[in-house]
């Protein structure tokens, strides 16, 4: 499997503003609108129980909301990297998913005072009962800062206790 999604805007340009302190001028290009963005993501069937892929995503330079006429403020391009394994047999499922492989550090969104930063590494993996261990999610994470875990019915039973095991 093959998903992709590419964004190519060559011309934008504001067409009215108020002229106050603060918006963006007529006839400039918008803050927050790259000429390019895109993703492209690929999955592959390695085995009957196993999948795997991995995919890019990335954004042309950008500018923040209501800059100043002429300024050179600009967020550079970035590409990130995400991978994704996933392994089914019978009631069993483990999934994991690892968002931004390299730690880039990013802008997500820019405006004239902030940045709001791109999302860190990220480590995601969900297991589903197993007999040994009923209920049991196990967890492995190394370089990893965060860790949330979000339980849902259709994978742990919560009406049971749930034991979670973290590294």
């Amino acid at each position: 499997e093959i998903f992709a999604s590419y964004a190519f805007i060559p011309e934008a340009e504001v067409d009215e503003s108020s002229g106050a302190a603060g918006t963006e001028v007529v006839g400039s290009r918008p803050g927050l609108t790259p000429r390019h963005s895109g993703t492209i993501w690929t999955t592959f069937k390695v085995a009957p129980q196993w999948r795997v892929g991995g995919g890019l995503n990335m954004r042309s330079r950008d500018t923040p909301v209501g800059l100043a006429a002429g300024s050179q403020i600009r967020a550079p391009a970035f590409v990130t990297a995400d991978l994704m394994a996933e392994y089914v047999r019978g009631s069993l499922a483990l999934k994991a998913n690892l968002t931004n492989l390299t730690d880039k550090h990013y802008a997500e969104t820019l405006y004239r005072g902030h940045y709001v930063p791109g999302q860190k590494r990220t480590l995601e993996v969900t297991v589903v009962d197993t007999p040994e261990q009923p209920n049991t999610i196990r967890i492995e994470a190394r370089g990893i800062l965060d860790l949330t875990a979000l339980l849902h019915d259709d994978i742990v039973d919560l009406g049971r206790e749930v034991k979670v095991v973290i590294n």
